[in-house]
C-alpha cells in the first residue's frame, strides 16, 4: 500500500513554524527591551537620588517614570527601524531640522 503525502500540509506546517519562531524571536526582543529600560531606569533613579533627588518621595512623579521607561524602549525600536509609539510624540515635541547634525554636537559638543 502506498502513502501519499500532502505537500501542501507539510509546506502549511512548516510557514506556521517559522511564522511561530518569528513572533517567539520578537516577544523575547520586546521583554529584552522591557527588562533593559527598568534597569536602565532603576539606574537613573538611583543616581538622582544620590544627588538629591528622592523621586519616591513624590509619586505623582510616576508619570515621568514610565516616560523615561518608554523613551528608552523608544531609542532602541529606532535603532532597529521599529515604530514605536513614543517616536512620534517626540518628533512632534523636538522639531530638530538636521538630525545628524544635532546628533553629532550632543556626543561631541559644538565646534564654536
Amino acid at each position: 500500500m502506498t502513502q501519499v503525502i500532502n505537500f501542501q500540509d507539510v509546506k502549511r506546517k512548516k510557514e506556521q513554524q517559522k511564522f511561530d519562531r518569528i513572533i517567539e524571536s520578537k516577544m523575547n526582543e520586546e521583554t529584552q527591551m522591557v527588562e533593559l529600560s527598568i534597569a536602565l531606569g532603576l539606574e537613573v533613579l538611583d543616581f538622582l537620588y544620590d544627588n538629591g533627588y528622592d523621586v519616591e518621595s513624590k509619586p505623582e512623579s510616576i508619570a515621568d517614570i514610565f516616560l523615561m521607561l518608554d523613551a528608552i524602549k523608544g531609542i532602541m525600536h529606532r535603532c532597529i527601524d521599529e515604530e514605536y509609539h513614543i517616536n512620534d510624540i517626540a518628533d512632534q515635541l523636538y522639531e530638530i531640522g538636521d538630525h545628524k547634525e544635532v546628533m553629532q554636537k550632543f556626543f561631541y559638543g559644538s565646534e564654536d
